[in-house]
C-alpha cells in the first residue's frame, strides 16, 4: 500500500471505511497513516474473558458486514 501498487489509493474516497479481518492488525498503522478509516472485529485483551456490550456489538456488526461482502 505504501507504494500504491495498482493505484489502490484511487479506489478509496473521502470518508470510506475499510472493513478488515484480523489478518490486517499489523498493517493498521500504515492504513491509518494513509488517511483511511478502518473497522475490524475487536480483540480480547489479556486476562479478559468477554467483551463489554459496546465491543461485543461492534465486533458482531463488523463480522456481519464482512460476511455480506465475502459470502
Amino acid at each position: 500500500m505504501l507504494n500504491n501498487y495498482e493505484d489502490i489509493l484511487n479506489w478509496t474516497k473521502e470518508n470510506d471505511i475499510m472493513i478488515l479481518d484480523r489478518g490486517f492488525r499489523d498493517s493498521l498503522g500504515v492504513i491509518k497513516a494513509l488517511g483511511i478509516d478502518t473497522a475490524m472485529p475487536s480483540f480480547l485483551g489479556k486476562n479478559r474473558r468477554q467483551f463489554d456490550a459496546y465491543d461485543a456489538n461492534r465486533s458482531r456488526f463488523v463480522t456481519k458486514l464482512r460476511w455480506v461482502v465475502e459470502g
